[in-house]
């Protein structure tokens, strides 16, 4: 429900259209709005965005002539941006009901008329991207490491990538967090996993725990952690960095985030939770200088280091609600070729996201500090998993639909561009925002009720289908043997080659594509590491039989990753008589020769590759009795979607869940028409009184929203969330016509 108060008169200026950011009169719109539901009982799952259709006014002041599409005026183009506002222009109380573009018009030069349909940009969705599978536990970032990356992951992670995807192509998107500029070097939006979106996570872990990932909790936004550390890599070097934090309240003590060379000095930003301030400041060899500001409700903050002399800066903090602080350390600071390349992020309290960008025009300075969100997250009960699955190639706009299938979640774009993600139960948990009433209630706002109850939605037993996962991995060196390649037999500069493919019910995560060539010193521990290929080179001796002679040296071989789920090998003989001498060729086993590797190996294949981990996901299924009602059987298949993950049971929690909507009568709205309240949105949850037929109250979940400016009337669709007798009523017409028809147009008849 939008903020403001409607006084409900209807005028001749309830309706404002704005085309380009000019006001053309309109004679009526058509509004329809509705999200994609995943709940089992949902009225409709038909679209998520809003469209509309306009029946244009032919302004008499402008043009005498009928409209048609060979002229210039005032009769919009394909395109045209449009805003549709209702409320009542006299006393300036208007509310968007949709933002878009014109899609069609048609108009007839008999009738004199014309009518254009609006699309939003909800078709920004439908591009294409690929994303490697990732586990909570992820591999290590280099072959040196001893310890996982405890870096966390749950669905609001890839909900928030996929919303951000089409910032690829067009640079819009829905962000939750500040989009990444161009002159970004990192960012972390941290929507439930440490993953950066620019860099690379270098180290990280709980808080004074090496073996676990990092808390979470549910913000405005969406998720963010807390009680952990981690280091990251940027993508390039600044001299000027700027670095921008988002604030939240869980967690304790000071938690920030430092933008660093490879010394440490830097700068850093973040908010000690025990006093509720924003702490930010300089390390140097010298030590560190820390100042505090009180936050008073700013939800973000940034730090600008800029350079005045070589042995001198600036230091400048700002606040989302508008305060800036200046301060100048003074000499001692950083030599003149300082650059930060670095992130660490010490998250014990009050961090979400971060963005470090380099150089940017005074006037851009602030822009990722006063970015309007456009998208919201609320994700309900956290859908933590073990690993994800690759992506390849995926629309995002399908992929976020089966997965708020799998989760029973809703997803809706409404009237001002918002994108919303609301979690299964989310819009059922909220507080009723309006009271509609029929005619003998104090705001008689209802002009009829369809409802209607489907045995469909009814079950005796429900069924979950899910994936679960197991995995393979070792820190440090690529040691999961993926796949051997094929025995090869080569002449002087002849190649040949096969592609890998993952199996199925398989994710390769961190394969190794710079193999080693095996020689006369590898030995059997180093060939366990990484991926290898070598290959013996063999004489024909003139009885026919073949002689290994030794280690072929002029073999080669390449890895290359075409795509996600394939990996392409060629090999290939060197064409010169100094390694592949007359009467011999190279075949790719391991040589009989009797050196170390050959003793335990010979005959094998040579072409190994090797990756970090293997997930294996295994299908599953599990069950509870329901209802005595309604067919034999409710599946519900999430696939790797909701899994069992980070000590909680989503799987046992969503199937429990399941098993009481199926046992539910509860019937659902089809059609309550009421008078139209411009402030009403969907996803809405309001309360609904029938003072005069039935005596009852319900509450219910708007999911579709049709409004017709002619009539002034919103048509509403949605979920029964409840519902009971309305206390100290005596019903206006318990045996007479009901007060939502009028009794001139009520007739009975006695039954024969």
């Amino acid at each position: 429900m939008k903020d403001g108060t409607w006084d409900g008169v209807v005028t001749a200026k309830n309706l404002q259209v704005i085309v380009g950011g000019v006001t053309v009169p309109a004679h009526k719109a058509t509004i329809r709005s509705s999200m994609r539901d995943g709940h089992p009982a949902a009225v409709s799952t038909s679209q998520w965005s809003i469209e509309a259709e306009i029946t244009w006014l032919d302004p008499e002041d402008l043009t005498a002539d009928v409209p048609h599409p060979f002229k210039a005026g005032w009769l919009p183009k394909d395109g045209a941006s449009v805003v549709i506002q209702t409320g009542d222009a006299e006393t300036g109380q208007m509310w968007s009901q949709h933002r878009g573009v014109i899609d069609t018009t048609t108009g007839s030069i008999a009738d004199g008329t014309a009518m254009s349909r609006t699309i939003d940009n909800i078709d920004d969705l439908s591009c294409r991207v690929t994303f490697g599978a990732l586990s909570a536990r992820m591999t290590t970032a280099t072959d040196s490491q001893t310890t996982y990356r405890e870096m966390g992951l749950s669905s609001p992670f890839l909900i928030d990538r996929m919303l951000r995807a089409p910032q690829i192509d067009t640079f819009q998107g829905w962000h939750a967090t500040p989009p990444r500029t161009w002159q970004a070097i990192g960012s972390a939006p941290n929507q439930g996993s440490l993953w950066p979106e620019l860099g690379t996570l270098v180290t990280s872990s709980r808080r004074g725990d090496l073996y676990n990932g990092p808390l979470w909790s549910t913000t405005p936004y969406g998720v963010a952690p807390f009680a952990y550390v981690a280091e990251y890599n940027l993508v390039g070097s600044t001299p000027e960095p700027i670095l921008t934090i988002g604030l939240t309240t869980h967690g304790a003590g000071i938690g920030r985030v430092d933008a660093h060379d490879g010394a440490g000095g830097g700068v850093f930003v973040g908010h000690d939770r025990d006093t509720d301030e924003v702490v930010y400041g300089i390390t140097t060899s010298t030590g560190e200088g820390l100042y505090r500001l009180p936050r008073n409700g700013a939800t973000r903050a940034a730090v600008y280091l800029k350079r005045l002399t070589t042995t001198s800066q600036r230091l400048i903090v700002r606040l989302s609600d508008g305060r800036e602080v200046t301060r100048d350390p003074g000499a001692g600071g950083y030599p003149n070729q300082w650059e930060a390349g670095k992130v660490s992020v010490d998250g014990r309290g009050g961090i979400g996201w971060w963005m470090v960008e380099g150089v940017k025009d005074t006037a851009q300075r602030w822009l990722t500090l006063d970015f309007t969100p456009t998208a919201r997250i609320r994700p309900g009960n956290i859908q933590y998993w073990n690993a994800s699955r690759d992506l390849s190639w995926t629309d995002p706009s399908e992929w976020l639909d089966e997965q708020l299938k799998a989760e029973c979640a809703q997803m809706w774009l409404d009237e001002d561009n918002i994108m919303q993600w609301a979690g299964r139960g989310v819009l059922e948990a909220q507080p009723t925002v309006q009271t509609v009433t029929t005619n003998s209630g104090s705001n008689p706002t209802v002009v009829d009720i369809a409802w209607e109850s489907r045995r469909g939605s009814l079950a005796r037993t429900v069924w979950v289908n899910f994936l679960e996962v197991t995995r393979r991995s070792y820190a440090g060196y690529p040691q999961q043997n993926a796949a051997e390649g094929k025995t090869y037999d080569l002449g002087r500069g002849e190649e040949d080659g096969e592609t890998f493919t993952v199996p199925d019910d398989e994710d390769w995560i961190s394969p190794d594509l710079a193999p080693r060539k095996m020689d006369i010193n590898t030995t059997p521990g180093q060939l366990r590491l990484g991926s290898w290929f070598g290959g013996a080179l063999y004489r024909d001796n003139a009885d026919g039989e073949e002689t290994d002679t030794g280690w072929a040296w002029g073999i080669g071989a390449e890895f290359t990753r075409p795509n996600l789920r394939n990996i392409s090998v060629r090999v290939w003989a060197d064409p010169s008589t100094t390694w592949v001498p007359a009467g011999h060729r190279i075949r790719t086993v391991i040589p009989a020769i009797g050196d170390k590797l050959a003793a335990w190996h010979h005959g094998n294949p040579t072409i190994r590759l090797r990756v970090r981990a293997i997930l294996t996901w295994l299908e599953g299924e599990r069950s509870l009795q329901a209802g005595t009602l309604g067919p034999a059987r409710f599946t519900h298949d999430v696939g790797w979607r909701v899994q069992y993950a980070n000590g909680f049971d989503r799987v046992g929690e969503l199937l429990s869940w399941l098993r009481t909507v199926v046992s539910s009568h509860n019937p659902t709205i089809t059609g309550l028409e009421v008078v139209h309240d411009p402030r009403r949105q969907i996803g809405d949850h309001i309360r609904v009184e029938d003072r005069d037929v039935t005596g009852l109250w319900w509450t219910f979940v708007i999911t579709e929203r049709t409004v017709d400016t002619d009539a002034f009337t919103d048509t509403l669709g949605g979920r029964i969330t409840g519902y009971g007798q309305i206390a100290n009523l005596s019903l206006m017409h318990p045996a007479g016509p009901t007060a939502l028809t009028p009794s001139t147009d009520w007739t009975r008849e006695a039954a024969a």
